[in-house]
């Protein structure tokens, strides 16, 4: 499947009313994905993966946020809108995150928290984006390594 342009926005969390708006149409569309990351600025920005990265702990010093679509599935099935965050933190998150209020929800079915690949959930059906954005905002904000500035980039993809 190929892909349209990536459309980027910059967003604080005090209003997520364009990520939101997007969401919204491609959960519409059942097609696309939207990735948050924090903004750094580009003094405090982590130097790529050198060769040796698949050694070390998770290469994700910035953690990146990934909210996809419900859609179609090959037998026509629909899957459920999906959640995943890629993070540094080198050992399972979901521990950490519920020592810090911040556990999926309830209803939310985890169906990986590997230290390199990151954690990954399927949402139930009736979840409103607010929700499921501040949740991912809120989330990747303990698991940056680095100095945020405090505003957001979200960037959809919608296919071509």
């Amino acid at each position: 499947m190929s892909r349209g342009p990536v459309e980027r926005l910059e967003f604080d969390p005090s209003d997520m009313g364009d990520p939101l708006d997007r969401m919204a149409e491609l959960e519409r569309r059942r097609h696309g994905w939207i990735n948050v990351r924090p903004v750094i600025h580009p003094d405090d920005e982590p130097p790529p993966p050198g060769l040796f990265a698949i050694f070390g702990p998770g290469p994700h010093k910035v953690p990146t946020a990934t909210w996809m679509a419900p859609a179609a599935g090959r037998s026509g099935a629909l899957r459920p809108a999906q959640i995943g965050v890629q993070h540094a933190r080198g050992s399972r998150v979901l521990p950490g995150l519920g020592e810090m209020g911040l556990a999926p929800l309830a209803g939310w079915r985890v169906v990986q928290d590997h230290p390199r690949r990151g954690l990954v959930a399927s949402l139930p059906d009736g979840i409103p984006g607010e929700v499921v954005l501040a949740w991912l905002v809120a989330v990747s904000g303990p698991l940056c390594a680095v100095p945020m500035t405090g505003r957001w980039q979200a960037e959809v993809y919608r296919p071509a």
